[in-house]
């Protein structure tokens, strides 16, 4: 084995992300690019998803070329896919998805494992997929992430390997028991936590009645009765079960992530809180890597591609 892979696994990556003034310098405002319709299947989205594929967009390219020397392998993965583009409620412009932004770095993964349950958006990224990066190795699974996170771990390359995974569901369906078994691989995992667009919706039905969805969420039971026992109003609800999902994956090794270092999305008509993009990693460079992406995604211009 070469001797530079015989260094611990992150400590390798941020060796190769520790000369980062040249890199950084290179980082511009990120563009957001409206494409044509193919004529397959969009996921639709309110506005305020441009933003989250500006900062998505540019933390998969600074993963993706800060670790592409340090890693014989890197893999990434999506466990909410969709369709690959997505359409925009509210002017009908269409955007690259989360699984088409990753595989349009300037420096590709080695591994691309896709994971979507509806069979239209399935089907739809899967031919975009073979079309748009067809030397690119990718493998599609189709079904519920929480149900197929054994086969996705077996598309994973084995070893001297570092791991990018996007948690993008649209409420709290992703189960702890699924990161619990990815936390088990080298890599990080970013995650949309829809605290406001579910949790706090459905406030009444978490804490008054019984349902075990947060449970499952959480990976624990214990959390209503702190959350009720703390005396918090219920508009601190989401914040709570932010710091608390935090708490948990920290059970998993990953570094503390505070709140703060969460990115609040709002909803750009009416500016109502709606979700939180939060990274968790083994190591607390990566955090500064993920303010540098949060840095550069707010100054926002639109280029439509052929324009």
């Amino acid at each position: 084995m070469p001797e530079k892979f015989k260094l611990g696994h992150y400590q390798l990556f941020f060796l190769f992300f520790a000369d980062l003034k040249c890199y950084r310098a290179e980082i511009m405002p990120i563009i957001t690019e409206f494409i044509d319709d193919d004529g397959l299947k969009c996921n639709d989205a309110g506005g305020w998803t441009e933003e989250k594929y500006r900062l998505i967009g540019s933390y998969f390219k600074q993963f993706s070329t800060g670790t592409k020397k340090a890693w014989p392998h890197r893999a990434f993965i999506d466990l909410y896919a969709g369709a690959g583009y997505t359409r925009l409620r509210t002017n009908g412009k269409i955007l690259k998805g989360s699984p088409m932004l990753a595989l349009s770095v300037n420096d590709p993964f080695d591994q691309y494992v896709f994971c979507e349950e509806d069979r239209d958006s399935f089907e739809a990224l899967e031919s975009r997929a073979r079309r748009d990066h067809p030397k690119l190795n990718v493998r599609c699974i189709r079904g519920d992430c929480n149900q197929k996170v054994d086969e996705i771990i077996r598309a994973l390359p084995r070893r001297n390997s570092l791991g990018l995974c996007f948690v993008d569901p649209y409420n709290l369906s992703i189960q702890f028991e699924t990161l619990i078994k990815l936390a088990g691989r080298r890599l990080d995992l970013l995650c949309l936590l829809a605290l406001h667009m579910d949790a706090n919706r459905a406030y009444d039905v978490y804490i008054n009645q019984e349902s075990s969805k947060v449970d499952r969420f959480l990976g624990s039971d214990r959390w209503k009765a702190e959350f009720v026992d703390s005396g918090r109003p219920r508009q601190e609800f989401p914040r709570f079960l932010a710091g608390y999902f935090a708490r948990r994956m920290q059970t998993l090794g990953f570094e503390e992530t505070p709140t703060h270092s969460m990115h609040l999305v709002r909803s750009d008509d009416k500016n109502i809180p709606l979700y939180h993009l939060a990274l968790f990693s083994r190591h607390q460079r990566a955090y500064e890597f993920w303010d540098h992406a949060r840095a550069a995604s707010t100054d926002q211009r639109t280029l439509k591609l052929g324009e």
